[in-house]
């Protein structure tokens, strides 16, 4: 899987991660209305277009369950440990 920040047209983002290639994930997500409504905060339909969407490290990995993305070697084994440990 590889993971992806959308950006809509209010500024909102979100992560998410799914089974498609960069430009998969554009064709799905940019201009497609999606809802955001229908909360305690916006009781109302609020259909908000995704703008952008920009591929977060393709080469991330699983370990015990939890995604990694951001390892290199410049980080020590201490700061890995700290990272899965949340």
């Amino acid at each position: 899987m590889n993971a992806f920040k959308v950006t809509f047209e209010d500024g909102n983002t979100l992560t998410t991660s799914m089974n498609a290639t960069l430009e998969e994930a554009q064709k799905y997500y940019i201009g497609t209305p999606f809802q955001f409504g229908d909360t305690d905060e916006c009781p109302h339909d609020k259909l908000v277009k995704a703008v952008k969407v920009e591929q977060l490290r393709p080469d991330g990995f699983m370990f015990e369950g939890k995604r990694i993305y951001y390892i290199d070697a410049q980080q020590s084994i201490d700061k890995l440990i700290t990272y899965l440990g949340n």
